[in-house]
């Protein structure tokens, strides 16, 4: 009985040494690996890469209309909302996300008499592997396009910097950079829409607000008015006291009026301004070599999964023969 449990509990044989025996196989897997890693390499279609980096100088200078040398400092000293808002290189990436920007795309003119989607569309039927996704995935090709473009275009953001790297793949060199160039312009002017809008909103609620104001002084100032000249000959001293009491609240609103008029003309003012450009830190070129596939990263991915694979089989048979002959 001792015996036996000795028996099993002690190895009698090692894998590396079991796998060095069968060196052999290793050398026949492995020139086979690299031979699939060629014809992979020289099957799988080039891919090419474009890029641009931009960085957005654009930086919301408040025009202080109307304030005094303090009010100025602090209205400089403090955060605007664009800092966290559009000024964010995080909207960035959402706009170069969404399914209405790669729609744009897919309208932009990669020759004469070719946009980008139909220029996907005739890749696509030409490939037995994308049609092979269409079928996996079971999509129509206009959504399988629309996601292809989604993929193609791929971007890092630096909000340390406040700067977007945008890149595009595609099959053919000038494509892949007269896309990019495009995904940069309509980004662009993306981002103009918005700000514009923001600064449309920004008049519309001033002005409001500034109305507002205008009718909460107005009201008090009647209020005064009226109860000075009904009391005009009174001598009593509650009367004096809410006659003052009335004429420092108009006053007080009218400060309020004065500030929110000069914030409707900030606002205006602003809404007149031109928004900068992005600054190109990365000018679109044509790529001279595709990124895709790459023979080495071909290479070491088939060596790896062929010696995996050997040694698996290697040890699975030594394995599964003791237990048999056993």
């Amino acid at each position: 009985m001792n015996d036996e449990l000795i028996h099993y509990q002690t190895p009698t044989w090692k894998a590396r040494e079991e796998c060095w025996k069968h060196r052999k196989l290793y050398y026949y897997t492995c020139s086979i690996a690299l031979l699939l890693a060629f014809l992979s390499y020289w099957l799988t279609p080039s891919r090419y890469t474009a890029q641009v980096k931009v960085a957005d100088e654009y930086i919301q200078t408040d025009i202080l209309l109307g304030l005094n040398r303090a009010a100025a400092l602090i209205k400089k000293s403090l955060p605007t909302d664009n800092e966290e808002g559009l000024n964010n290189p995080e909207i960035y990436a959402q706009i170069l996300s969404s399914r209405a920007f790669c729609e744009r795309l897919s309208t932009i003119a990669v020759d004469d008499s070719t946009n980008y989607y139909q220029h996907l569309s005739k890749k696509v039927r030409q490939s037995w592997n994308d049609r092979l996704c269409m079928w996996l995935t079971d999509e129509d090709e206009y959504e399988y396009i629309i996601d292809q473009i989604n993929d193609n275009i791929k971007f890092s953001v630096s909000p340390k910097y406040s700067s977007i790297l945008i890149q595009a793949e595609d099959y053919q060199a000038k494509t892949a950079a007269i896309i990019v160039d495009s995904a940069r312009v309509h980004l662009q002017n993306a981002i103009s829409k918005f700000r514009l809008r923001k600064k449309e909103q920004d008049l519309k609620s001033a002005i409001i607000t500034e109305q507002e104001s205008k009718k909460n002084y107005l009201k008090a100032l009647s209020k005064y008015a009226h109860y000075a000249d009904a009391h005009s000959h009174s001598a009593d001293q509650h009367v004096t006291t809410t006659i003052k009491k009335l004429n420092d609240d108009a006053k007080a609103l009218y400060e309020i009026y004065q500030d929110k008029s000069i914030a409707k003309e900030r606002a205006r003012a602003l809404l007149q301004q031109a928004s900068p450009s992005f600054t190109t830190l990365v000018n679109v070129s044509v790529p001279q070599k595709p990124s895709k596939p790459l023979l080495l990263v071909n290479i070491l991915l088939y060596l790896f999964l062929s010696i995996v694979f050997t040694s698996w089989y290697i040890l699975y048979q030594r394995s599964y023969g003791k237990e048999r002959s056993t």
